[in-house]
């Protein structure tokens, strides 16, 4: 990975080219040589494509631990522990690099640094601050030791990453500035690492033209080079700086960049941070749905990957989402979940953030004591570690709370003491914000020279920095402004241009509507990308097994012939010998004869026992001559053996090539198949986009006509007196609300059928009565009495879309048919183990038998007299199977239906 490596140079691989390395793989090299290679290759694609470096790594690392080769063992762990901390493997990144720095005294010194330095990152990375402070630390004790030395940087880089966990940027912007002395004597090419930390540093810091400086230096070295990360890097702090801008729309094209790319570079922390971004991008635009969307992908990965800073800072931004949407539980909670992080991590920033949130929502709730006590804790915190930037919210937040008291000189007290502040920061965007508030604060003093001069200063920064929210709301002040000085022509100009602002705001996030629907279609895609790479690996590890159980087979066929072969040799011998034996008997017979020959006369007396001794040999050649026919029978049978044997051999190769020759073939159709198989999947997918973004831009456009419709209709209600006039306008609303109705279940139709679906906590209880609010005007003009049977209903999680889908429309449905004497629906919950049911009851005149198969159908209505649409139970249905959910009804003629919805709870 580049912000590491562009530090470890190997001078093997800076010399050479990835192609002639590969080529030299295909000589005849020693294992330390083919050592060296793969080490070099594996640095060569990091930085461009880290899964073929982490293959070459993990050879490399696998060959080196049958060799004596230290340097090349080293090596090979450091790059295998890179790998793995790109893929977000922390624990075996860790491992890697500690037995790469137990190999130091064998190997090179200067790898023992680089692993301290990427040890000490990835504590940072996951929480384990104080561990990481340790790390570096012996780093600079080694530094010491060995008075400096080229890789003397890579220690103070990461120093100065670990210092902005702990949001220490000051003491971050000194480490940095001595790796960049330490590096003076380098080439402005090798310093891109070094523009990369600098913008970081400098955003942290709010300083955004020196942040702007660093990344224009950055993304103007690695044009047109090899280098995804830093190309990554480039896209994102560009989103970033943008960002800060409030330029939303740059932001986001420059964050669906990074997005492209990892289709390429698969690094989980720019995933994370570009996932985080885009939320917060969407959370300033108000389109929570499309920013808690975003910020739990990110989410699913840093608790995934055991980030607990990124963890920590997500469910802040979550708190923060819910806080602006007024789901003030969820708000709390996710802000208690991250203090209890930011606590355990010792990190007094964040803790700080939690105060400020939670201080945020009490305002909002109207419990003004319990914010001015939380902000003053969160004041107290960043005063402490001199975070200027947060003292000034906190003051400027604690003055919202004591103007919402009618405390007004209190607040402008502390309003004036977070505008110095600002002041000296330089942030001219937080400088506008606290000038804006201050105008109303003095417009609400009847200081008005006052306000006029505050307003004049955000007039000048809205145009310095371009930022049209900004000047929005200076419009919507000056027109007040104007107002309370009795010159209502200007205060109309200015309401005038405001409108026109917001209403270009308005299309530009319409327009914003498409990158939206491509962002999650991009990340819906980059979610399966990984899904089938895993089952690609999948795959390539049972056919490495299938291969190597091919092998298995063939060294037991193998094992049993040499087996055999040595058998067969061993009889061999032991006829060999024997012959030897008989041989030798003969010889010694021979000698015997001789001697009985020429002791004739002196054995005469003993012929008898002669004959005896005679008859004896006799038999044993009898004997002799048996076992050599026997010998030459299974000398016989030996040779049929070796030719079946070897006519086996042969069967059983020729079956191995018309099996790989088989397995050649399948592979090359699989191959074929695949690709078939994912061209017409991207057409699908394609089609699909296409006509979803079709249906909801036509179906927003339909709805604004309709929506204005209705307006009219209730304007002309309170306006126009003649009686006629008045039912044709309640015949056109009575219209306009029949097709927003419509459209309304035709986009149910296409959120139901979506492919993304947020899994969050259900408040069933919450759901049934914002959907009974929903249908109070019916309720009350039908008289419909509501039953409720359900009091303590625990939460749970499932797709509360769906859910809210299916119950608002069995519960219309339910309205619609209840019966004109004594009206009512009866909504029953109950709680099982595994499951939830729900059921909704009327007292209508029930469904005809004849139409129980039919209404779930599209359009289907059993009474000519329906005012419905025939999509309601439609919908029903198809929600209930995307929930894998169960529906059912019971009906009596003339006694109502009850409609039962079995939910099952997700574990």
């Amino acid at each position: 990975m580049a912000f590491a490596l562009t530090d470890f140079t190997h001078a093997f691989a800076q010399s050479i080219s990835k192609d002639s390395l590969k080529s030299a793989l295909d000589t005849k090299l020693s294992d330390k040589q083919r050592v060296d290679i793969l080490n070099a290759l594996a640095y060569k694609y990091y930085d461009f494509n880290d899964s073929i470096a982490l293959k070459y790594a993990e050879e490399a690392l696998q060959l080196s631990l049958n060799i004596e080769h230290p340097s090349g063992l080293q090596y090979a762990y450091t790059l295998c522990g890179v790998g793995y901390f790109t893929f977000g493997e922390y624990q075996r990144a860790l491992d890697a690099f500690s037995k790469s720095d137990s190999l130091s005294k064998k190997g090179l010194r200067e790898y023992t640094l680089y692993n301290l330095m990427l040890m000490g990152r990835i504590l940072a990375d996951i929480g384990e601050l104080y561990a990481a402070d340790s790390i570096f630390q012996r780093g600079f004790a080694m530094l010491e030791e060995s008075k400096g030395g080229s890789y003397a940087a890579g220690i103070y880089k990461g120093y100065a990453h670990l210092k902005m966990y702990q949001w220490q940027n000051e003491e971050a912007l000194r480490s940095i500035q001595k790796a960049e002395k330490l590096r003076s004597n380098e080439s402005e090419g090798e310093k891109i690492d070094l523009y990369l930390i600098y913008a970081k540093v400098y955003v942290n810091l709010g300083d955004i033209e020196q942040a702007t400086i660093n990344v224009n230096k950055l993304c103007e070295l690695i044009n047109n080079q090899e280098d995804q990360f830093h190309t990554g890097m480039c896209y994102y702090l560009n989103a970033l700086i943008h960002f800060k801008q409030n330029k939303f729309q740059l932001a986001l094209s420059e964050s669906f960049k990074v997005l492209e790319l990892t289709k390429v570079y698969d690094y989980h922390l720019l995933r994370v941070q570009v996932y985080t971004l885009i939320g917060e991008i969407y959370g300033q635009l108000s389109d929570y749905k499309l920013a808690s969307d975003f910020i739990y992908k990110a989410l699913s990965i840093t608790e995934k990957d055991g980030l607990k800073p990124m963890t920590a800072a997500l469910y802040n931004d979550l708190a923060w989402i819910y806080k602006d949407q007024s789901n003030f539980q969820l708000a709390l909670e996710y802000t208690d979940r991250a203090q209890l992080i930011h606590e355990a991590m010792s990190d007094q920033r964040g803790v700080a953030s939690c105060h400020n949130v939670r201080g945020l929502i009490f305002l909002l709730q109207n419990k003004i004591k319990e914010s001015i006590e939380e902000h003053s804790k969160a004041l107290v915190i960043r005063q402490r570690i001199n975070h200027p930037t947060g003292i000034a919210a906190s003051l400027y937040n604690m003055g919202l709370s004591y103007e919402t008291l009618g405390m007004l000189d209190k607040a402008l007290e502390l309003q004036l003491e977070a505008l110095a502040i600002d002041k000296t920061i330089g942030d001219k965007l937080s400088l506008g914000i606290s000038y804006n508030g201050l105008a109303a604060l003095y417009l609400k003093l009847g200081k008005l020279a006052d306000a006029e001069k505050a307003l004049a200063q955000v007039n000048i920064l809205a145009n310095e920095t371009g930022s049209r929210l900004l000047l929005k709301n200076f419009y919507t002040n000056y027109a007040d402004y104007s107002d309370a000085k009795g010159d209502h022509k200007t205060a109309s100009i200015f309401r005038k241009k405001q409108q026109v602002l917001s209403d270009s705001l308005y299309s530009e996030s319409n327009s914003m509507k498409l990158a939206e629907m491509q962002a999650l279609y991009q990340v819906e895609r980059k979610e399966q990308e990984i899904e089938l790479l895993s089952k690609e690996r999948a795959l390539q590890v049972n056919a490495l097994a299938l291969q190597e159980a091919r092998l298995r087979n063939q060294t037991f066929i193998i094992s049993v012939g040499v087996v055999a072969i040595l058998f067969a040799a061993g009889f061999i011998f032991f006829i060999v010998r024997t012959n030897k034996k008989l041989i030798k008997a003969k010889v010694d017979l021979a000698e015997l004869n001789e001697e009985l020959m020429a002791q004739s006369e002196e054995l005469r007396e003993s012929n008898e026992s002669l004959v005896e001794l005679n008859n004896k040999l006799l038999e044993q050649r009898e004997e002799i001559q048996a076992q050599s026919e026997e010998l030459r029978e299974s000398n016989d049978a030996l040779l049929k053996l070796n030719e079946a044997l070897h006519e086996k051999q042969e069967e059983v190769l020729t079956q191995a090539e018309e099996l790989r020759e088989a397995n050649e073939t399948i592979s090359n159709i699989n191959v074929t198949l695949e690709q078939k198989v994912e061209e017409r999947t991207h057409q699908l997918k394609q089609a699909y986009v296409e006509l979803d973004t079709f249906f909801y831009r036509s179906s927003h456009d339909f709805r604004r006509p309709i929506t204005t419709f209705m307006g009219l209709a209730e304007v002309a209600g309170i306006t126009v007196k003649d009686t006629k006039a008045i039912e044709l306008f309640d015949k056109v609303r009575e219209t306009a609300e029949s097709l927003d109705k419509m459209i309304r279940k035709l986009q149910s139709i296409s959120d139901v059928g979506a492919q993304e679906l947020v899994l969050k906590e259900v408040l069933l209880k919450e759901m049934i009565d914002n959907i009974l609010i929903g249908f109070q005007e019916e309720l009350a003009r039908k008289n419909i009495k509501v039953h409720k049977q359900f009091s303590n209903i625990r939460s749970f999680d499932s797709y509360p879309a769906l859910i809210n889908v299916i119950l608002g429309n069995i519960v219309e449905n339910a309205i619609h048919f209840a019966s004109p004497v004594n009206p009512f629906v009866k909504i029953l919950v109950e709680d099982y183990t595994d499951k939830l049911v729900i059921s909704i009851q009327d007292n209508g005149q029930g469904i005809p038998e004849d139409y129980h198969g039919r209404i779930f159908d599209m359009y289907f209505r059993a009474s000519v007299s329906s005012k419905g649409n025939g999509l309601g139970l439609y919908i029903v249905k198809k929600a209930v199977e995307k929930l894998n959910a169960n529906i059912s009804f019971i009906t009596r003629n003339n006694d109502g239906t009850t409609f039962s919805v079995e939910l099952p709870i997700l574990h």
